[in-house]
């Protein structure tokens, strides 16, 4: 989370962590938003509108071969600072943040490397 300093609030830290256990689920990941008393405003001007409590992750993503699939579905859910699915600050939000991502190639292929050391299936 080193790329998005400047993008997300961390002033409450980091979300906590969790695991979706259920396979049959239809999603890979969630997160639980508590409504901002005051709103703040990142380097691109989007509103944090929400503090991300939990973000969970489905348990099969944790796999050598589905990096990629859990930074995606990560950085989706802690977009959700930004507002729900269907809002314009969650798109807005979803592509600098993608942006971010793409200009960071080499360090995520980095990340990569030990995610695969972390889960080598």
């Amino acid at each position: 989370l080193i790329l998005y300093q400047a993008f997300f609030s961390f002033e409450d830290g980091l979300p906590i962590r969790k695991i979706i256990r259920n396979q049959s689920a239809s999603y890979h990941g969630m997160a639980t938003l508590f409504k901002n008393r005051q709103l703040s405003y990142n380097i691109e001007g989007l509103a944090s509108r929400y503090r991300v409590g939990e973000i969970y992750l489905k348990e099969n993503i944790f796999r050598k071969d589905r990096y990629y699939d859990a930074i995606a579905t990560y950085v989706h859910e802690y977009c959700h600072t930004f507002g729900g699915d269907s809002s314009e600050s969650f798109s807005r939000g979803l592509t600098y943040a993608m942006e971010i991502l793409m200009k960071n190639s080499n360090l995520i292929e980095q990340y990569k490397k030990r995610w695969e050391v972390l889960y080598p299936d």
